[in-house]
């Protein structure tokens, strides 16, 4: 891992130290997760979180009833029979920035030996401003105790006034999360996803299997998972690992993930990946600080192998209720210089729509 991934880790792992190795508080410390519960990406750590508040016997009416609904929501009170729990269609408005508007080249130029060759400037990537639209959907089916199927569709265009060039991208995803024992649970879940810019496009599909437990102790409450997936993309099967760690404290959640994924002949594919991130409230707003890194390998260019690693850096600051900002950079740095990329992106977000 180069170094400015190991810096990146590092200071995440410090943020995550710094905010979480205070003096335990006993009975407030269950009241302290529970207010940072909605801060994990977890619903089911938010669940976990919200019960272990319960079970102090002393947990604020909020956190009783916002528990019941918690378990409402995933199957928990089901009475028999197949029952629409809920459903959602949200439009968000769509206003970023994006370095590569039309996945064209960085660089214009390829050293061969000493033969240069330049890239059509037509094929160069081109930066800018996009505004659009976004619509989601999801619906949701008990059919069984703490057992739910998750549907979930959304797309996205966006457009580049200065280029008149825009982007897209759609995705759908059926899961049956379902509940063994205690707080232990296993997902199945069916996906499909499809992008396109001007200059390049693609797709994926796949199916995958997932086990999660949840855990509490003195200083956190945790989940792990293991998940094992199975993805045709363009460039053909690919078979991965991924590890989780999550965990809420009196002060921050923080979170970790790990992946691995098998060769693909004669392509460029991701075969390793870290990603990191801390979320805490800063005067009531929610701020989340996030690192990656990806590794990449298997392609060739005009008999030159190719292997990428990509390192980013993210942050995200709640503005307001229902809008947040998130810069981004992420930098790129290949075997093939063609392919080196350092690229900022500026994105605000919204929640907005209608239940």
């Amino acid at each position: 891992m180069p170094s400015f991934a190991r810096k990146a880790l590092a200071l995440l792992t410090m943020l995550c130290i710094g905010l979480t190795a205070l003096p335990p508080r006993a009975l407030a410390d269950a009241f302290d997760r529970a207010r940072l519960a909605p801060l994990a990406s977890s619903e089911r750590l938010r669940l976990f979180t919200l019960a272990r508040a319960q079970d102090t016997r002393r947990a604020p009416p909020a956190y009783t009833n916002a528990l019941r609904r918690a378990l409402r929501d995933t199957g928990f009170y089901h009475e028999g029979g197949a029952e629409l729990m809920d459903r959602s269609l949200r439009f968000s408005p769509v206003l970023t920035w994006d370095e590569n508007i039309n996945g064209g080249y960085f660089n214009d130029r390829l050293d061969l030996g000493g033969l240069i060759l330049v890239a059509d400037p037509a094929n160069l990537a081109r930066a800018g401003a996009l505004v659009g639209g976004r619509v989601d959907a999801t619906a949701r089916l008990s059919w069984d105790e703490g057992r739910v199927i998750d549907l979930r569709a959304s797309a996205e265009l966006a457009w580049s006034p200065e280029h008149d060039i825009g982007r897209a991208s759609a995705g759908v995803e059926a899961c049956g999360r379902n509940h063994v024992t205690g707080w232990t649970f296993v997902d199945l879940c069916a996906s499909a996803s499809a992008s396109q810019r001007a200059l390049s496009e693609g797709s994926a599909a796949g199916i995958s299997a997932a086990l999660v437990h949840l855990v509490s102790t003195a200083e956190a409450a945790h989940q792990f998972s293991l998940e094992l997936d199975r993805r045709a993309l363009d460039a053909g099967f690919q078979t991965g690992l991924t590890l989780g760690w999550s965990a809420v404290w009196n002060r921050a959640v923080t979170e970790i993930t790990l992946g691995a994924g098998t060769p693909i002949p004669d392509a460029t594919a991701t075969r390793g990946r870290v990603s990191a991130r801390v979320g805490f409230l800063w005067h009531e707003r929610a701020v989340s600080l996030s690192a990656w890194h990806v590794q990449a390998s298997g392609g060739r260019l005009l008999g030159m192998d190719r292997a990428d690693r990509v390192t980013g850096l993210g942050v995200s600051i709640e503005a307001r209720r229902g809008m947040s900002i998130e810069v981004t950079h992420q930098v790129t740095r290949s075997t093939i210089a063609l392919f080196d990329e350092d690229r900022t992106g500026l994105s605000v977000r919204f929640r907005l729509g209608r239940r």
